[in-house]
């Protein structure tokens, strides 16, 4: 699906209800959120969904799609080159890049 070439849904749940405004969240790839996250953080990313909420009165920044792994502001590398990191993402399943762990 969505030219991945496996069994993943990303692009079908490309957008999540943020578990804290409410407000429509939209998919990243999970490489870019383990990327802009501090180093003692990045453990605790999974291969999995994850969603940006793009309220800025929010105070989390990247969630998992059942809503149990909430990143704040805080647990953001501030000097990461987000917009560097979010065109260098391929849309394929090599490495398990759409969350599917293939």
């Amino acid at each position: 699906m969505g030219g991945c070439n496996c069994n993943c849904n990303k692009r079908e749940k490309n957008k999540k209800i943020c578990p804290i405004c409410k407000e429509i969240s939209e998919y990243i790839d999970r490489k870019i959120v383990r990327e802009v996250v501090k180093t003692d953080i990045q453990r605790f990313i999974q291969m999995e969904n994850y969603y940006i909420c793009k309220n800025n009165d929010c105070d989390i920044v990247f969630f998992n799609e059942n809503g149990d792994i909430m990143l704040l502001i805080r647990d953001i590398n501030m000097r990461a080159d987000f917009n560097k990191l979010k065109e260098n993402s391929s849309p394929n399943c090599s490495g398990g890049s759409c969350g599917c762990g293939k």
